[in-house]
């Protein structure tokens, strides 16, 4: 994935469109108390700038996955995420524009925590705009001092490290590398429903599986293999099954194989009692894909490099 810079003397600046404030009327429009409302409408809209300014240099969120856009969570914290794609989630703290603004702000006691950092954003509605204030990766200090804010260049680096630490490297499984959430193989093999799935593997090869689960409970693996064609090519397995007593997955769950840059290689789609999808290809030490899984309201990335 491609990200572009931010010069650091740049606060960057995004505008609130029509379609930002309309979102913000209807989420804020389900809340039964006025200042409620205000603060849903407030973080709404501070969230779709910080969702569009991390489009812009190059980094993916998803608001639609963020708590922050469940009404019912709305109404139960003061919390403003917005989920970044593979990395978690990123706390947006909003001010509005002010004669006199804060030099601080208060951080929610439920948002201390299990956050990538926080941002900063100032709401003007006299002229539309979100200005993205700046970033702390975490607090030392509660209510943040604004002087304490760091460039939002620095949160594209930051953000630019943790995507890079989060690729999996499958050559590395060649030399014994564990990468935290992929099971062995063998680990899972019993909860795999397909009988025709071969175990046994050459030296040269690893698979491992990744269990994912659907919010209706239904489970399927993502397994992953990499086989040394040379020192230079190797041959990638991607394939998904279905986990636990159903014995197929579900149809139009859809696969999808992505070049860094996010453009379409392979796709696949389950069609009625499908077992498995497949991708099999061959590529270089150094190339880079993603793995896209699809299903009703589950969506799934994982990035790979060879």
């Amino acid at each position: 994935m491609s990200t572009m810079s931010c010069p650091e003397e740049i606060t960057p600046v995004i505008p609130l469109t029509a379609a930002m404030q309309r979102r913000a009327r209807q989420f804020a429009a389900q809340q039964p108390e006025a200042s409620k409302a205000r603060q849903v409408y407030l973080n709404t809209v501070a969230i779709a700038a910080v969702a569009n300014f991390l489009k812009i240099v190059g980094i993916v969120s998803h608001p639609e996955q963020s708590d922050s856009w469940n009404p019912a969570v709305q109404f139960a914290t003061e919390g403003c995420d917005l989920m970044l794609e593979n990395l978690g989630r990123l706390e947006c703290r909003v001010i509005e524009a002010s004669p006199e603004p804060p030099t601080a702000i208060a951080i929610p006691p439920e948002v201390e925590r299990d956050r990538l950092g926080y941002v900063v954003v100032k709401i003007d509605f006299f002229t539309d705009e979100a200005e993205l204030l700046g970033f702390v990766p975490h607090l030392s200090h509660n209510p943040l001092p604004l002087a304490q804010l760091q460039p939002i260049s620095t949160l594209i680096e930051y953000l630019t490290r943790l995507e890079a630490q989060s690729q999996i490297n499958l050559s590395a499984w060649l030399n014994g590398q564990i990468t935290s959430g992929w099971d062995a193989l063998a680990a899972v093999a019993a909860q795999l429903q397909t009988p025709q799935l071969a175990w046994r593997l050459q030296s040269d090869s690893v698979r491992r599986a990744k269990p994912l689960e659907f919010a209706s409970g239904m489970r399927i693996a993502l397994v992953a293999g990499i086989h040394t064609v040379s020192d230079r090519h190797k041959a990638i397995t991607v394939e998904i099954y279905s986990m636990g007593e159903n014995p197929y997955l579900p149809p139009q769950l859809q696969l999808t194989l992505l070049d860094e840059e996010g453009n379409t290689l392979m796709e696949a789609q389950a069609r009625v009692e499908n077992q498995n999808i497949q991708f099999e290809f061959k590529g270089e030490v150094g190339d880079r894909f993603i793995v896209q899984i699809e299903f009703d309201t589950f969506f799934h990335q994982e990035q790979f490099c060879i």
